[in-house]
């Protein structure tokens, strides 16, 4: 755990200093935000249910990311910055964040079909993918809308997360 801790401070400094106003930005920062699952999983046991779940945090926060960048493009165009909406337009970039949106969701699906999480599981995560599959539509239109309404769904997960990963998360497992 001491070396991912480390890891991710020096990516972290890396990403402040000179990567988060680049297209790596979006890839840094969402391994920042979904490697908690790996820090939870260093207390225990990293499973195959934990790799889902960090896959599915990680593209699900890059589509997210792309998001923010497609809302921030004008000033980041002002400023310099080479974020991948910038680099490719709005047009590319909504596709690039509705696929790994779309692929986030195809994720949510393979711990319980897999049997590695049970039926609890599956019906948060289906609540969750709706809103994240109606995020994608509202991307193609409005991405300032898309971009909130990922976030505060982003924001309701982690409260799960943080609150009952020791109570919650066992009780979701087959055996």
């Amino acid at each position: 755990m001491t070396i991912l801790a480390l890891i991710n401070v020096i990516v972290a400094v890396v990403y402040d200093w000179k990567l988060k106003r680049t297209f790596l930005g979006h890839f840094v920062d969402s391994w920042l935000a979904s490697s908690t699952f790996l820090f939870g999983a260093l207390l225990f046991e990293i499973t195959v249910a934990i790799i889902f779940l960090f896959s599915m945090a990680y593209l699900g926060n890059l589509g997210r990311e792309i998001t923010k960048g497609i809302e921030d493009i004008e000033g980041d165009k002002k400023s310099g910055a080479r974020t991948l909406p910038v680099i490719t337009g709005k047009i590319f970039s909504s596709w690039a964040a509705i696929f790994f949106i779309i692929i986030a969701i195809v994720f949510s699906f393979f711990p319980y079909l897999m049997g590695l999480l049970s039926f609890y599981y599956i019906v948060l995560v289906i609540l969750s993918d709706i809103i994240f599959a109606f995020s994608c539509f509202v991307l193609m239109f409005k991405p300032a809308k898309a971009q909130k309404i990922i976030k505060e769904q982003e924001g309701k997960i982690r409260e799960q997360e943080e609150g009952r990963a020791g109570y919650f998360l066992p009780t979701c497992g087959r055996g």
